[in-house]
């Protein structure tokens, strides 16, 4: 089972010298506890900046923070709305 990193844990990872300013897919989906897919289809509908060098994609480190930050509404919480007959 995955544990979604807390916004400070994925701080405090990202500010380790191990990782650099620009992040690989890979990665991404190791810090955030999703699958590259997932990291895929964030970066095809652009809610996570990328930038392109040569064959690969990478997501600037502070765009991964900015993103993480954010709030984000999850497709879990609007169907057990529906479901509860919440609004």
């Amino acid at each position: 089972m995955y544990s979604v990193m807390s916004p400070m844990g994925i701080h405090r990872m990202a500010e380790h010298s191990d990782i650099g300013l620009l992040v690989t897919r890979q990665q991404v989906a190791r810090l955030l506890a999703v699958s590259v897919r997932t990291v895929d289809a964030l970066l095809a509908t652009k809610e996570l900046p990328s930038r392109r060098i040569g064959r690969r994609r990478l997501v600037p480190r502070q765009a991964l923070l900015e993103f993480v930050k954010k709030d984000h509404e999850t497709r879990g919480a609007d169907e057990t709305q529906t479901e509860s007959g919440g609004s």
